[in-house]
This record gives C-alpha cells, sequence and structure tokens, in this order.
C-alpha cells in the first residue's frame, strides 16, 4: 500500500494553532477593552456572551477553516495561484522603456490609447522583482480583481518597462488562445491595466483604464500578474 508522506509537520501544526489562538485572543482582547473605553458596557451583556460561546466557537472555527484553506492554497478572492513554487521574477529595469513605443515587444497590436491616456511617459528604475500569477475562477471587474488581495494597489503596480520584461522573458506564464494576463500599472496618479493576449498574428496589448466598468469572464481563466513581494506587506 503506498502511504502519502505528510506535507505538515506536527511542529507547523502546534505552530498554526498557536499562531491562529494568539490573533483570536487579541481581536477578543482589543474589542472588549473598545467596549470598555467607549462607554458600551451598559449594552453588553458579559454573561450572554459566556453563555453563548459554543456559538461563537463554531463561527470562529468555521471562518477560521475556510481563510486557512484559501490562503494556503493561493486564492485570493476571485484568483487562484498558479506559480507556486516557482520562481518567475523580473530583471532590474531601467524604467525608459513605454508599452506605447514597444512594437518589438508587440509585433501584433498596441492600443493607442497608451499614448490617449497620456501613459507615454518614462519611469523609475526597479531592482530584480519576483511575481505571482493567478488565474481568475470568476466574474469581475477590476477593483474585484486587484481588491480582493486587500492591501494598497501601488503595491500591485509595476512599471511598464517591467511589464515589457515579463513579457519578453517569461511568454510561458502568458495565457494563450487570444486570452488576457492583466497587469497593472500606474502612470500620473491614475491606475490603468495592461492587458496582453497571444495571438496568431503576434503578442497583443491593449490598455484599460482601472475604473472602466467592465466585467471579465471567469470562466476564459484571464491570468492576473503582480509583485510577489508586495503580498508581503
Amino acid at each position: 500500500m503506498i502511504t502519502m508522506k505528510s506535507l505538515i509537520t506536527s511542529g507547523q501544526i502546534a505552530q498554526a494553532g498557536t499562531f491562529v489562538a494568539d490573533a483570536g485572543r487579541k481581536a477578543t482582547e482589543t474589542l472588549l477593552k473598545d467596549i470598555n473605553e467607549n462607554g458600551q458596557v451598559g449594552t453588553f451583556d458579559v454573561q450572554r456572551f459566556f453563555a453563548g460561546g459554543a456559538r461563537i466557537k463554531a463561527a470562529i472555527t468555521e471562518v477560521v477553516r475556510k481563510e486557512i484553506l484559501a490562503v494556503a492554497m493561493g486564492v485570493v478572492g476571485i484568483l487562484k495561484l498558479i506559480s507556486a513554487g516557482k520562481k518567475v521574477r523580473i530583471a532590474a529595469t531601467g524604467g525608459k522603456r513605454t508599452i506605447a513605443k514597444a512594437k518589438k515587444t508587440f509585433p501584433g497590436f498596441i492600443d493607442s490609447d497608451f499614448v490617449n491616456y497620456g501613459c507615454d511617459v518614462v519611469e523609475e528604475s526597479k531592482p530584480e522583482t519576483s511575481t505571482e500569477v493567478y488565474e481568475m475562477t470568476d466574474d469581475g471587474d477590476f477593483s474585484k480583481i486587484f481588491g480582493g488581495f486587500g492591501i494598497n494597489l501601488d503595491l500591485l503596480c509595476f512599471t511598464q518597462d517591467q511589464i515589457i520584461e515579463f513579457v519578453e522573458t517569461q511568454p510561458d506564464w502568458l495565457r494563450k488562445d487570444g486570452y488576457g494576463t492583466l497587469f497593472l500599472f500606474k502612470v500620473n496618479g491614475e491606475f490603468f491595466v495592461a492587458s496582453v493576449r497571444v495571438d496568431v498574428g503576434g503578442l497583443e496589448v491593449h490598455a484599460r483604464r482601472f475604473s472602466r466598468n467592465c466585467v471579465w469572464g471567469g470562466d476564459y481563466r484571464h491570468r492576473v500578474v503582480v509583485p510577489q513581494l508586495a503580498l508581503a506587506n
């Protein structure tokens, strides 16, 4: 009989339990201190709280179970991590290349809106950057796609030079069959999304305003690339 080797040691299980227990205790203590300091004691029945302990425990257990599975399995909102365990890096860039002028990188088509939206500007240099690649699992607009990370959108942005570098050096991670691979970037205080498509006529790139009310279908498994280090913030 073949047995599966456990990937989670007993020490890691104990460590995870302590981590979650500490987080729950701190959250509870903070809540009760806030109630005391805000003078809400009269509307908070401590005895009912303790009497309903089983109900609270069950609710916490279910929430923690779902969140642990989601985090550990790379689920972020409507996105599923597909590059886990892989080193997908962008080399250091000087920031001088812009998508509007990257005709060799995108011979199929370059959206004129990269110029019309004022995005054809030189940006800052960036060091080597690790990335993570996700696939959509459900429908959503850009706010739902990128908002699921729960962090400042600035941390999810690439420069245009980095996007070009990724496309040139990591082509295997681009979504095929004419569907999009999405990259968030920011110019003059406004967020944009570059949608890269692999088509028969060569690579294409389209510019989309982040604020555009457009729903992308999860059935097409569009891909989303973000800086890996951003997720540690």
